[in-house]
């Protein structure tokens, strides 16, 4: 963990924005200026095509670097890059029983050029994988557990859950619906709110790729 933290941390904020990082970083800084944090902005020009999650995180780490700079556009990514190593050595150690096969894939995932690169990135992606990760080690543990539907809890309230862990631009959005929280669906997303489609008004579906539909 420590060799991840400082391969994803150590000067994060050192070089100039660059390519799409800009979106992120301007996307953010509008949010600021008219404290509407539901209509992304950039130059003014309403911007849907990505989360709205991924600017209110690069808000959030403003103050942590001292202003919305460099290092707060990267921020929200490093540590969602350090969160999917830590929640990949947990899913292996649940499916295979084997700590040191846990620490070889979370080495091996910390140490991917790619990964490494978009952990220090501002982006959407990293973050994307993380939340997926940690929805499927969730759906993990409470399929295993075999929770009784009528004791289980849900976040929101005990009949129906939904965790987002994507967005609604792309159709690999996931969601884990149970009744209650006892692991019963698995849901494939393209998205979940209409009003967070694209910017040309599109509309999306949602179809169950497993569980239960009761």
């Amino acid at each position: 963990m420590i060799l991840t933290a400082i391969l994803f941390f150590v000067r994060l904020g050192a070089r100039a924005l660059w390519s799409s990082e800009f979106r992120w970083a301007e996307i953010a800084r509008e949010m600021l200026l008219t404290h509407n944090y539901f209509w992304p902005t950039i130059n003014g020009h309403v911007y849907y095509d990505k989360p709205l999650g991924s600017y209110w995180l690069v808000v959030m780490a403003a103050p942590l670097t001292g202003g919305l700079n460099e290092a707060a556009a990267r921020l929200p990514c490093a540590i969602a890059g350090l969160a999917a190593v830590v929640i990949l050595m947990l899913l292996v150690r649940r499916l295979y029983d084997d700590s040191r096969t846990a620490v070889l894939a979370g080495f091996i995932l910390a140490t991917s050029f790619s990964f490494v690169f978009y952990s220090r990135n501002a982006s959407a992606d990293v973050e994307t994988i993380a939340g997926e990760m940690a929805a499927l080690l969730l759906f993990l543990r409470h399929e295993r557990a075999q929770v009784p539907r009528n004791q289980a809890r849900g976040l929101t309230n005990p009949h129906a859950t939904a965790l987002l862990v994507d967005h609604p631009k792309t159709e690999d959005g996931v969601f884990l619906v149970e009744g209650g929280f006892g692991g019963e669906g698995l849901v494939d997303l393209a998205t979940v709110v209409g009003a967070f489609g694209g910017g040309d008004g599109g509309r999306y579906h949602g179809d169950f790729v497993c569980g239960d539909s009761d």
